[in-house]
């Protein structure tokens, strides 16, 4: 079964969502988004900005991502990038709730990841 995962990218009451099928655990994806957010600078802090950059990182973005309309149903984990607060944070997702953003359901993302299973 896949770990799927959504991307939420914010701003000032605006969002951007992307949509990845496998993979989607905090110690690959988390620390791509974290390593990738890291290297920003100011101006790219722009919500249409960094999914543009997202998308043509190569690091991150691959041909298993998708824009969205929103947060996939199915997915296991959401990131949240906040470009007002500069901040990326990753919360387990439940079916039943639409979007459950609490500090009970947040994820910590490692600095390291594992890579994707069988990269070694």
């Amino acid at each position: 079964m896949s770990t799927r995962a959504s991307i939420k990218i914010q701003q000032g009451g605006r969002a951007i969502y992307l949509y990845h099928h496998f993979d989607g655990y905090p110690e690959y994806v988390g620390v791509a988004l974290k390593n990738f957010t890291r290297r920003l600078k100011g101006e790219e802090w722009h919500f249409e900005t960094l999914a543009t950059l997202i998308a043509k990182d190569i690091k991150i973005l691959d041909d298993f991502y998708e824009v969205a309309y929103g947060i996939h149903p199915d997915v296991d984990y959401v990131y949240v990038i906040d470009c007002d607060k500069r901040t990326l944070r990753c919360f387990r997702h439940h079916l039943e709730e639409e979007e459950s953003y609490s500090e009970e359901n947040e994820v910590e993302i490692p600095w390291e990841g594992h890579g994707r299973p069988g990269n070694h």
